[in-house]
Order: structure tokens, then sequence, then C-alpha cells
């Protein structure tokens, strides 16, 4: 007898701004100081997740502003691990920088 298998369901990642739950666990994450908290910010070409990751390490509180002054507009996945469990999973869309006027 066979047994037919459903294909998997593609899972969707979630925005992290337009979520409110979400929006205030990130910044609640990236002000945490534990020493057991990972975070990996990776690029986002047409919804997937561009290898390797951009940053590895712990959350910092300028994560979006980093984002926008060294890597310009785009969406990020960020996901924030405390040790085996996941924290957080989530896109993170940044605009352009704005053009900074000369004196």
């Amino acid at each position: 007898m066979k047994i037919s298998q459903k294909p998997k369901r593609k899972r969707v990642i979630p925005y992290i701004f337009g979520n409110d739950r979400l929006d205030e666990l990130l910044w609640r994450l990236l002000d945490d100081i534990d020493d057991q908290l990972r975070m990996y910010v990776y690029s986002m070409s047409e919804a997937q997740k561009l290898v390797p990751a951009i940053y590895v390490g712990s959350p910092f509180p300028d994560l979006c502003e980093w984002l926008r002054d060294k890597h310009g507009s785009g969406n990020f996945q960020v996901i924030i691990r405390r040790g085996k469990t996941m924290e957080l999973s989530g896109i993170i869309g940044i605009g352009a920088p704005l053009a900074q006027r000369e004196r």
C-alpha cells in the first residue's frame, strides 16, 4: 500500500516591523545583554536569504542604522537565538539612506 506524502508547505517569514509583537520583541532582544544571545543577519534577494550571513554575533541596539549605513537599502532576515532556542526570526525592510547635503 502506497502512502502519499503531502508536499511541505513553504514557511513565510514575517516582517518584523509590520507586527507589534515582533517589533517589541526585537527591540527588547537588541537591548538584552545576555551573552547566550546570538544574532544572525542575512541579506535577502527575491524572498531568499543569501548565505553567508553578513553578521553573526551579539545583538546590538544600532542594528537598523548599521544595516542602512553599511549595506544600504533592502530586506534582511534577522534570526536571534538564546542558546538552542529560537527567540526571533523575521525580515527587516530598510529604506535607502538619505543623501547628505554638502556644506
